[in-house]
C-alpha cells in the first residue's frame, strides 16, 4: 500500500551509495520506517563526482505538488551545497516537500521551511569570504613580487622580430607559422604595432 505523508501526498524517497561495493540496504530501510513504500523510493550506486543520476532522474520525474521526497542524510541527496539549495528551491516552486532523517529537516513544518533561506545565506557568506581571501592572497603574491596574467611564450628578441615582420606587411599566417605560435598571438604581440604596407607590395587579405 502507497503511505501518503499527512498532507495526502506521497512519501517519494531517495537513496544513494557511492560506489558498487556500498550497499544501499541500511538507507532503504530507513526510508521504509519513515513511511517511504518501496515502490516509490528511487536509488543510485554512483560516484558524488558523477553527472549521470538515473535515479534522482526518475526521482524528479515521480515526485508531484503535495509530495514528500525524504532521504536518510543531506549528503546521500546533494553533491555540494549550491546543489541542495538548488533542488530545495525547485521544490518549493513545486510545491513539493523535503525531509532529511539524520539532520531532523522538514520543509513542511514552519521552521523547515526557512532552511533553504538560511542555507541560501550560508552559501553566500561562503563565496565572500572565498572572494575575500583571494584577493588578499593576491595583493600579498603581489607585495612579494609575484606577477599575474599571461606569460609571453616568446623571448622579447623573438616578439621584435614578430613586430618587426608585422610592420613590413608578412601574413599574419606566415609569422604564426615561423614561430609556432597561433594567429591569435601575433596579433597579441602586435597590437601596439603601426602595420605599414611596404612600397610596390600590394593589399594582402589575411586569413
Amino acid at each position: 500500500m502507497t503511505k501518503q505523508d499527512e498532507g495526502g501526498g506521497l512519501l517519494i524517497g531517495y537513496a544513494r551509495v557511492s560506489t558498487e561495493d556500498q550497499n544501499l540496504d541500511a538507507q532503504i530501510a530507513s526510508l521504509i520506517r519513515a513511511g517511504c513504500d518501496p515502490d516509490h523510493i528511487h536509488t543510485d550506486q554512483v560516484s558524488a563526482v558523477s553527472k549521470r543520476r538515473p535515479g534522482m532522474a526518475l526521482l524528479l520525474k515521480d515526485v508531484r505538488e503535495g509530495d514528500t521526497v525524504v532521504v536518510v542524510s543531506l549528503d546521500r541527496f546533494a553533491r555540494s551545497l549550491s546543489e541542495l539549495i538548488k533542488r530545495l528551491e525547485d521544490f518549493d516552486k513545486r510545491g513539493i516537500h523535503f525531509k532529511s532523517l539524520s539532520q531532523s529537516i522538514d520543509t513542511s513544518t514552519s521552521v523547515g521551511r526557512l532552511i533553504p533561506h538560511v542555507l541560501g545565506a550560508v552559501a553566500e557568506f561562503e563565496r565572500a569570504l572565498i572572494a575575500e581571501r583571494t584577493k588578499r592572497s593576491m595583493q600579498h603574491r603581489k607585495s612579494q613580487g609575484a606577477k599575474f596574467g599571461r606569460e609571453w611564450k616568446l623571448t622579447p628578441e623573438k616578439r621584435k622580430a614578430v613586430a618587426q615582420m608585422v610592420r613590413e606587411g608578412v601574413r599574419t599566417v606566415e609569422i604564426a607559422k615561423q614561430f609556432g605560435i597561433s594567429r591569435g598571438s601575433v596579433r597579441n604581440y602586435s597590437k601596439h604595432v603601426k602595420k605599414r604596407r611596404p612600397r610596390g607590395r600590394p593589399p594582402v587579405n589575411e586569413k
